[in-house]
């Protein structure tokens, strides 16, 4: 059996990798050869590659959702309609602080960058339940923010619509 930190160690290597090569760059045996973990390791901690992203993904978008919420709710206490400065700056805040000076946070900058980008069914495929709630309440946020912006600028469930 595994040590308990070959799960941890295969997602470190996995978000070096896939922030360094992409998803479709980066190998398996790469990311198991970089966490010194043995080639079945990955299909015993996560299932597949696929699946592995999606974990990276979720470590890193997780925490900025939680922050992003937070922001909101805090606003939201104010006044159920906030400017959309403050919007703005409650949700693109926590990306930006997430993304610490140096070689660490240049890492996260490209991964989250990968995610957000990358044409790989894989990649998209990451996302969870807090991910689309947290997009659904900044649209709504927004919808109240800019009532004349057209609901096919800005994605569904947006548009003029209040609460």
């Amino acid at each position: 059996m595994a040590t308990p930190d070959t799960r941890t160690q295969i997602l470190d290597a996995a978000e070096h990798l896939f922030a360094e090569h992409g998803y479709r760059g980066t190998s398996v045996r790469a990311i198991t050869t970089r966490a010194g973990a043995n080639l079945a390791a990955v299909g015993y901690h996560f299932g597949s590659k696929a699946e592995l992203m999606a974990a990276v993904a979720r470590r890193v978008i997780e925490p900025i959702n939680a922050a992003q919420c937070a922001g909101l709710d805090r606003l939201l206490a104010r006044t159920p309609d906030p400017p959309v400065t403050d919007l703005v700056e409650a949700f693109a805040g926590p990306m930006m602080d997430g993304m610490r000076a140096g070689d660490a946070g240049a890492r996260t900058s490209r991964l989250i960058v990968t995610i957000l980008s990358d044409p790989a069914e894989e990649v998209r495929g990451w996302t969870g339940s807090a991910e689309g709630s947290v997009r659904e309440r900044y649209l709504a946020a927004f919808a109240r923010a800019l009532p004349g912006l057209s609901p096919r600028n800005c994605g569904s469930g947006c548009g003029g619509s209040s609460r």
